[in-house]
């Protein structure tokens, strides 16, 4: 992917805490409109946000806060988004699946077919497919460690009790993703209980017992 030298040394990181502390002096201030000479300096970091991922193909959750874009979006609980978290070089935003917590997530997009270019969007709110646990679901966002994976996987009831399942040990034991979902195929003894798949993150469980080894989507 061909990238501008002048952009490629920006610190995208750094340049979000610094957009992110113009806006609340913005706000701050309050003005009509138009009348804060700030907004010239705002509009400059937007073009070079935009400029980056609609012609230079950079991801949007690296180039963009968005919780800071849009202050009075409703982040639902479920969604996995920490409203909370500050992003920095120790941090990363992921798309996940609002079903399971999984980023192994697809969605569609738009491409012109005579120019193969691809019309991004932002993805938050948008429906997709997760490869993991099977169902279509919402792309929600989450802000991880920078070194954070999934470890491993669990199964819940369906319901707000987010029973086990009994054929996991305790609440600690973790499994890859084909025992999992033979776990959620199988069922229980209540053939109208439903069960629904957790992906399992590193620092979700404190000292969690894996019971494979290897790739956890094995």
């Amino acid at each position: 992917m061909e990238k501008h030298y002048e952009i490629t040394k920006i610190d995208f990181n750094e340049l979000r805490n610094q957009k992110r502390e113009l806006l609340k002096v913005i706000r701050e201030r309050n003005l009509p409109d138009g009348e804060d000479d700030l907004d010239g300096i705002l509009h400059l970091i937007d073009s070079i946000q935009d400029f980056v991922c609609d012609e230079l193909g950079y991801p949007e959750m690296e180039v963009f806060d968005f919780q800071d874009e849009d202050p009075e979006f409703n982040m639902q609980p479920e969604t996995l988004w920490d409203k909370n978290a500050t992003t920095d070089v120790h941090t990363k935003q992921q798309c996940l699946c609002s079903q399971c917590g999984s980023d192994n997530i697809d969605v569609h997009e738009l491409v012109n077919p005579n120019t193969n270019k691809v019309k991004r969007s932002e993805y938050r709110n948008e429906l997709g497919l997760c490869n993991d646990c099977g169902q279509p679901c919402t792309i929600c966002f989450s802000t991880l460690k920078a070194d954070a994976q999934v470890i491993g996987f669990q199964v819940l009831s369906d319901d707000d009790d987010s029973e086990i399942h009994p054929d996991m040990v305790t609440g600690k034991h973790i499994y890859s993703l084909s025992i999992a979902n033979d776990m959620i195929k199988r069922g229980c003894r209540n053939p109208e209980q439903q069960w629904r798949l957790l992906a399992i993150w590193d620092g979700d469980i404190e000292n969690p017992v894996f019971t494979f080894t290897g790739d956890p989507r094995a």
